[in-house]
């Protein structure tokens, strides 16, 4: 039933559902984006223990 729901809902609001696709694909490219932030952020911090026992 929920299938069906959700095909019904495509049909009628195409708008609606291309905006949540594309809302799906920007909180992909975000979270990507924040795992190459927290990456750089450790690399950071590794470096800055690496001067301090230098």
């Amino acid at each position: 039933m929920d299938e069906a729901k959700t095909q019904i809902d495509k049909k009628d609001f195409p708008k609606a559902d291309e905006a949540m696709q594309e809302a799906e694909t920007n909180y992909k490219e975000a979270d990507k984006l924040l795992e190459e932030d927290e990456v750089l952020l450790k690399k950071h911090l590794l470096y800055d223990e690496l001067d301090t026992l230098i």
